[in-house]
Order: structure tokens, then C-alpha cells, then sequence
């Protein structure tokens, strides 16, 4: 956690000198991954094609491209020689679904088991045709190669030769949150019209001690995505209900969220941990970087003009109350 907190002040510039009316603030906070149940089915064919299946939903967060990616980190095949295929609830016994940053570590090690199995029937299948142990075959680019004899089978000919498709299952079951927490540290740079009250957030950097990082694309994805929800949070979203308890806002027009125009620049630091409940020991992102923001800029906006704001959103209106 300290070296989390040094690392978002050392990268903000926390301790640089300021603007009149400019503010600076920090926040920190943790995220424990969720446990959950999933089951994947692998299955390679005549042609060589590997067919991935789950009763996952995706939502967003990408966890097919996951599952895939590390099918084809075991198996040695490009992310486009793997299918996909959703199954209905009733094909799995049991699959809690993509849930408080979950979908890598309960989804993706499924999908490491069953990838695993796959593996070895392969290998074992291969060494029967080839007449060698399986410690003697190496997997490479979608076949089985034995070093010794210098021979070569795809996965499509072994297949073939068997005389049906292989096929394995993977099973990832544990309910516990954790055990290990995915710790985040912001700071928050803002702008603040001490006339108006009106507060611009210019800069926000986000720096994380996490695991392993599977697909940076994608894990920069959800950390600047929850930034963007954190900025909206705090500075401009507002869920106003009536007497009866209605929704006043009819649509986007009237619930304002972040746009283009709202987003500061970003800055993110990755501190990578050899631990974590994921495969290959990853960690939970996808909420992190949500957590603290509204703080860091209800912080900042203090540190620019002396004002603590202790109900969100933080509006020009009541910056301007609290300053009179």
C-alpha cells in the first residue's frame, strides 16, 4: 500500500508548487476479487479447430477474449483458431456469472483447466501414434512435435487418426473473496472558479499494485473506463427521485454523464505482485479505479479553495454555498 501511495505522488506531482484556486487531492482504496463457480468445455476436431464453450455472459469486461487467450497460451494456437460458443444455463451444472471483477480468476482458470487437459489428452494421444512418452513431445504452433524422431503432427491430424474429436472440461469452484486485495492510490488535480464555483478535474492519476497482467489492452480498458465513471460520480451525476420515489431524469439528457469534453488527462502506474487468485497469478481491475475518485477530487477541491464538500455530486452550486 505505501509503495502504491509514493508511486500515484511521486507520478501526480503532488508536492509541486501550484496555481491560485488549483487543488490537489488523494485517495486510496482496496478491491477483493469475488469467488464464483464456471465450467468450460474444450474440444479440438478433425480440422484442427478448437471450440471453447461456457454459460458465461460476457458483459463488457472482454472474459471470452480472456478465456481464449489463455487456451491459446496452453495449446500454442492463435486467438483466431479458437471458436467460441455460448451455452445456456441448463448445459452447465452451475456458473455464478461475471460479477465484482471475477470473470478472470473464476471464468479464465475454468478455461486454464480445462485447456490443460486438453493438453495432456493430446499429448497422450500423439505419444500412442508417435510411439514415444508424452515427456518427449513438445506442443508448438497448433501441433505435437517429437524433437528425437523429428516428426510433426497438427492438431487436426491427431485428431484424425484417433477417429473423434478430443475434448476435456474445466471446473474452477471457490466461493471465498480473495484472499489477496488489489490496491489503488488517486490523485486528483482540479480547477476551481472561486467567482462560480464551477470545479474542472484537468488531471487524474491512477496508480495500482496489482497481479499479472493478462491483456494490457484490455486492463487499461476497465482502469480508464472506471476513472471516467469516478469523474462522473463525483462532479456531475445526480439520481433525483420525487416524492413517490420516481426517477426524474426521463433520459441522458437530463442524467448527465461524462462526455469527451469532461475527461481529464489520465495517468496510470502499474505495480505488478507475483500473487494473485487469477491464472498466472492475476487480480481483479475492473473496480478499483472506481473507488476512489469522488474522494481524491472532494480532496482536491478543499486543497484549491478550502471547502470540504461532503455530498456528491460536487457542483459549482455547492462550492459556491460553502464558500459564502
Amino acid at each position: 500500500a505505501t509503495e502504491t501511495l509514493d508511486k500515484a505522488l511521486t507520478e501526480s506531482g503532488y508536492s509541486r508548487a501550484k496555481a491560485k484556486n488549483t487543488g490537489r487531492g488523494c485517495a486510496v482504496a482496496d478491491w477483493v476479487s469475488k469467488g464464483g463457480e464456471s465450467y468450460a468445455l474444450l474440444q479440438v476436431d478433425a480440422d484442427g479447430v478448437l471450440t471453447l464453450s461456457s454459460a458465461v455472459t460476457d458483459t463488457g469486461p472482454g472474459v471470452f477474449t480472456m478465456m481464449r487467450q489463455i487456451v491459446g497460451e496452453e495449446l500454442k494456437v492463435p486467438l483466431d483458431a479458437i471458436r467460441v460458443e455460448m451455452l445456456d444455463s441448463s448445459k452447465v451444472i452451475k456458473d455464478t456469472g461475471v460479477r465484482g471483477s471475477s470473470s478472470t480468476r473464476v471464468h479464465g482458470t475454468s478455461a486454464l483447466h480445462a485447456s490443460r487437459q486438453l493438453r495432456a489428452e493430446i499429448l497422450s494421444v500423439a505419444g500412442q501414434l508417435m510411439d514415444a512418452s508424452p515427456e518427449e513431445l513438445i506442443v508448438y504452433d497448433g501441433g505435437v512435435t517429437h524433437g528425437r524422431a523429428e516428426r510433426r503432427m497438427t492438431y487436426g491430424e491427431i485428431v484424425r487418426a484417433h477417429g473423434a474429436p478430443l475434448m476435456a472440461e474445466g471446473h474452477y469452484v471457490n466461493l471465498a473473496d480473495g484472499p489477496e486485495a488489489s490496491l489503488v492510490a488517486q490523485v486528483a488535480e482540479v480547477e476551481v472558479d472561486a467567482e462560480t464555483g464551477e470545479v474542472r478535474v484537468t488531471k487524474l492519476t491512477t496508480a495500482h499494485n496489482t497481479g499479472a497482467i493478462l491483456n494490457p489492452l484490455t486492463h487499461q480498458g476497465q482502469i480508464d473506463g472506471a476513472v471516467v465513471m469516478g469523474v462522473g460520480y463525483g462532479t456531475i451525476e445526480s439520481l433525483v427521485y420525487d416524492e413517490s420515489g420516481r426517477v426524474l431524469a426521463t433520459n441522458l439528457g437530463e442524467y448527465k454523464i461524462p462526455n469527451i469534453r469532461d475527461i481529464p488527462d489520465l495517468h496510470t502506474a502499474i505495480l505488478q505482485s507475483d500473487f494473485g487468485s487469477g491464472p498466472y497469478n492475476s487480480m481483479s481491475i475492473g473496480e478499483t479505479a472506481l473507488i476512489p475518485t469522488a474522494a481524491a477530487i472532494a480532496n482536491a477541491v478543499e486543497d484549491a479553495v478550502g471547502v470540504r464538500i461532503k455530498a456528491l455530486p460536487i457542483t459549482a452550486e455547492k462550492i459556491l454555498i460553502a464558500l459564502k
